[in-house]
């Protein structure tokens, strides 16, 4: 991806370029994760992006293994939405 997303102890943005970052990206990393909702097109944008991220992800230990299998169920989720013109409801 080529970009740096950081935060300070107190979880403020640490100088970012926004200009910079895609705008699919930026509503999934700002998004609430329990509230809200995705559209089929969102998803399957954002579905694309995250199989990308997984497939260069290596874990190491069965906590990050687990992490990799939700996200990945996660994709599927998107993916089905995005076939079937389906909203992901948030919650």
């Amino acid at each position: 991806m080529g970009l740096t997303l950081e935060i300070d102890e107190n979880f403020h943005w640490i100088e970012q370029d926004w200009n910079k970052w895609d705008n699919d990206w930026l509503i999934f990393l700002t998004h609430s994760d329990f509230d809200g909702y995705f559209t089929a097109y969102r998803c399957g944008r954002i579905a694309k992006k995250l199989k990308l991220v997984f497939s260069k992800w290596y874990p190491e230990d069965i906590y990050h293994i687990y992490d990799l299998e939700h996200g990945l169920k996660l994709v599927d989720a998107m993916e089905y939405c995005n076939k079937n013109n389906e909203i992901l409801i948030l919650c």
